[in-house]
């Protein structure tokens, strides 16, 4: 069983990991010095609506594994990277 990171080294585009289970939830990927990356949200995927999670959208100081805290507040959220232009 390779970790989370592991796989995201091995395909090549941004995925999303739990960091650390419990909570607050960490997430992590890896980002590229200069990025502007960001996590948004969705509380029902069929609905194909995401939105900002606030403070999460900044810039990436250095080539690496980028991560972001935030306390879940009872409800299934799903996650996903943003990587801006």
């Amino acid at each position: 069983v390779e970790d989370g990171l592991a796989a995201a080294n091995r395909v090549g585009y941004p995925v999303l990991v739990r960091v650390v289970s419990g909570s607050p939830l960490v997430l992590g990927w890896l980002g590229k010095a200069g990025g502007v990356c960001g996590v948004q949200a969705s509380s029902n995927l069929p609905s194909g609506m995401w939105t900002n999670v606030p403070g999460s959208v900044f810039t990436t100081a250095a080539d690496g594994v980028v991560g972001y805290t935030n306390t879940l507040d009872g409800r299934i959220w799903f996650f996903r990277h943003v990587q801006y232009p």
